[in-house]
């Protein structure tokens, strides 16, 4: 919902100013400084109402993505038009692939981490089955409920960490890639 919200809001904004690249940068800003502030949230403990932060994590994304889209299509040669937009569908699809991918390794690899001899010899088991299937932690004792929920919530917290990272990376392309007006 945020993230239609904010291409929403990009049209708008593009419409009006037939600028994009000022908006691009300040959405990822804005985009960084939530997903740490989600980090933040989910590392120490804080009231579930505090992860909605990710509406204001999300909104930029689709900010970014519509307004770079739009530069790309404004700036691209009409004999090129073709090869660019398959190029950043391509490279957006990869994304999402990726994204969908490590997010899930990474819960796994930090909840893996914190549990890690919480339970003696059957921590692994424990590990695999609360793993496979997410109503197994409903089947133990409540002292070994909360053990689990807090090593998933650890493995939780990477995710923001991951946004931020790779929405840091992308900044240097978005910085140095010169914008036109679009008329």
């Amino acid at each position: 919902m945020a993230l239609a919200m904010g291409s929403i809001i990009s049209g708008f904004s593009i419409k009006r100013t037939k600028r994009y690249k000022k908006m691009s940068l300040g959405s990822a800003a804005i985009s960084i400084v939530a997903s740490t502030l989600l980090f933040f949230s989910w590392h120490f403990d804080r009231p579930v109402w505090e992860t909605l932060l990710v509406i204001p994590m999300s909104t930029p994304i689709g900010i970014i993505i519509s307004g770079e889209f739009i530069g790309m299509t404004g700036r691209a040669p009409p004999e090129d038009m073709a090869s660019c937009v398959g190029a950043y569908y391509l490279s957006q699809q990869l994304g999402v692939i990726l994204g969908g991918s490590i997010a899930p390794l990474l819960v796994r690899m930090g909840f893996m981490q914190d549990i890690a001899g919480k339970f003696g010899p059957r921590t692994p088991e424990i590990a695999r089955q609360v793993l496979s299937d997410a109503r197994y932690v409903d089947t133990l004792p409540e002292g070994m409920q909360a053990i689990v929920r807090t090593s998933l919530q650890y493995g939780y917290q990477f995710i923001p960490v991951f946004a931020t990272v790779t929405a840091a990376l992308c900044l240097p392309s978005w910085i140095l890639t010169p914008e036109e007006r679009l008329d």
